[in-house]
């Protein structure tokens, strides 16, 4: 995996009880190696400690690989807040050891790429945006009292933010969807 620095710029470090928060901020911040490869990226939450992931900013964490860790709470937050939208596109998240999944998606974006449109040459006066969740894969944790909670909302009437996602709620006993 990559290791990027945390939300103080230090870089993860193990060790105590406070969470890791990893901010991935701006165009392609952790969606890209560090030689700029668009390969998918790989994130390990540090063990023993919760963990958070704030992706905001045109394809910041786009096929990311996250893997939350065992026994601690993970939360994802997957913001489309500008015109490329797609924060969390193509996101693939495994939490079937930690103790709970908090994954947010919203689009609150002001700037909709109408596909169609351009297709068939018309000019495009939509506004909305890009799912910022959209083809994400998502793995609950398993067990009693182990809460998987997927969110999906958006503040424009386009029903991409979480299209084609699929998530692995099996053994999951507290999933809310």
């Amino acid at each position: 995996g990559v290791a990027w620095p945390d939300a103080s710029g230090a870089g993860g470090s193990a060790g105590g009880q406070a969470a890791t928060v990893k901010a991935c901020n701006g165009f392609e911040a952790c969606s890209t190696g560090p030689d700029g490869t668009r390969e998918k990226q790989a994130y390990t939450c540090p063990p023993g400690r919760d963990c958070a992931i704030n992706c905001g900013g045109g394809l910041s964490c786009q096929g990311l690989n996250v893997t939350c860790a065992a026994g601690f709470r993970c939360d994802i937050l997957c913001v489309g807040s500008n015109n490329f939208g797609g924060d969390c596109q193509s996101l693939a998240v495994d939490a079937t050891e930690a103790s709970s999944l908090n994954l947010t998606c919203a689009t609150d974006n002001t700037f909709y790429f109408d596909l169609a449109g351009v297709l068939n040459n018309q000019g495009s006066d939509q506004v909305g945006g890009f799912g910022p969740c959209m083809f994400a894969a998502v793995r609950c944790p398993r067990g009693e009292d182990a809460p998987c909670a997927v969110t999906c909302r958006s503040t424009f009437p386009w029903p991409d933010t979480c299209a084609a996602m699929a998530v692995d709620a099996r053994g999951s006993t507290a999933a809310r969807l």
